[in-house]
């Protein structure tokens, strides 16, 4: 007797494939892991609120004879405090997530009066990683997420409270 040629695949041949297309998965889920994708990205974003908070406050300064925002001119040099937009207390509440603590729970910066179009639309809010920001209008709000030191030559550094992927996200 003759012994017919089968057609098709063994189970050793699947078993390979399967294997094959599993580990190709795995490099795929492990190049485009999404988790880091969205702690870059709310980063990016940090840092482009950072630059916003910054160009706004030098643009006063220049629209201002070299004055800097009044709420800014009675905080002290070399402080850190919380920015908001009306907020005056509990500005510490939240430096367990802040890279630059914030000094004291008094220490809130109101910067709505950039508020009027020529600086900006409106005041920029860290994305939430550990806390969830907000404007910092009300005394049982979070504050923004930005952290404002006033340094002795006169400028300003912003900082982000968070950073998810970089050592810090701060103003130039």
């Amino acid at each position: 007797m003759a012994l017919k040629k089968q057609k098709g695949i063994s189970l050793v041949e699947v078993g390979a494939i399967v294997v094959i297309i599993g580990f190709l998965i795995c490099i795929i889920f492990l190049a485009l892991d999404p988790v880091a994708r969205y702690k870059h990205t709310r980063d990016i974003i940090r840092q482009n609120a950072v630059q916003e908070i910054s160009k706004a406050l030098k643009s006063y300064q220049a629209n201002n004879g070299n004055f800097i925002l009044p709420s800014i001119t009675s905080t002290k040099v070399g402080e850190t405090y919380l920015i908001t937009t009306g907020k005056s207390l509990g500005c510490a509440m939240n430096n367990r997530v802040c890279q630059k603590p914030i000094d004291g729970e008094t220490h809130c910066v109101d910067v709505s009066g950039l508020l009027n179009g020529e600086y900006l639309e409106k005041i920029p809010v860290s994305p939430s990683a550990t806390i969830r920001w907000d404007e910092g209008k009300q005394q049982d709000q979070n504050g923004t997420g930005f952290t404002l030191t006033r340094n002795s030559d006169g400028s300003v550094t912003v900082q982000s409270c968070e950073a998810e992927t970089k050592l810090k996200i701060e103003s130039n």
